[in-house]
């Protein structure tokens, strides 16, 4: 059986984060979930249970909930990457950890390269699963998304 520990809270200025440290492996790994996620309900899963219970076993597993989900604080200004990798780091330094592998899946993909880039000296190595450079059609993304920004809503 996996042994969590209880969700506990960073602070990133005003904002409340929660997290919680699962498994006793000797890696620290910092998991970036996708675009929704929350503590309490991705850990009791019984689909995802096994997933937790493996990466358990070698790693010391620190998840948190992003701002505005789970049991985050709700209003808690933009959702952007910039916050994500914000509230990351106060999570690192709220677990006393100075240094961790990043596994970011999905939308946590790219949060986990903006972070990897942005502060090399916190990741000592990264996975990626599900995750994508660029969702929007480009030059040099033919299969992207296209999008077109509303009429109403000031951009484009």
């Amino acid at each position: 059986m996996l042994t969590r520990g209880a969700v506990r809270y960073a602070r990133n200025g005003d904002v409340s984060i929660a997290y919680s440290v699962l498994g006793a492996g000797s890696v620290d790994l910092l998991f970036l979930g996708g675009f929704v996620n929350h503590l309490e309900i991705g850990f009791e899963l019984p689909l995802a249970e096994r997933f937790w219970e493996r990466i358990g076993s070698f790693a010391r597993v620190i998840a948190f909930d992003k701002r505005g989900m789970g049991l985050s604080d709700r209003e808690a200004g933009a959702y952007t990457l910039e916050n994500v990798v914000d509230d990351a780091l106060a999570v690192l330094d709220a677990c006393d950890v100075e240094r961790a592998a990043i596994f970011g899946v999905s939308e946590g993909g790219s949060a986990a390269t903006m972070m990897a880039a942005a502060h090399p000296d916190r990741v000592s190595a990264m996975v990626q699963y599900g995750t994508y450079a660029r969702v929007t059609r480009a030059d040099d993304n033919q299969d992207g998304i296209r999008w077109r920004p509303r009429a109403d809503s000031g951009t484009g």
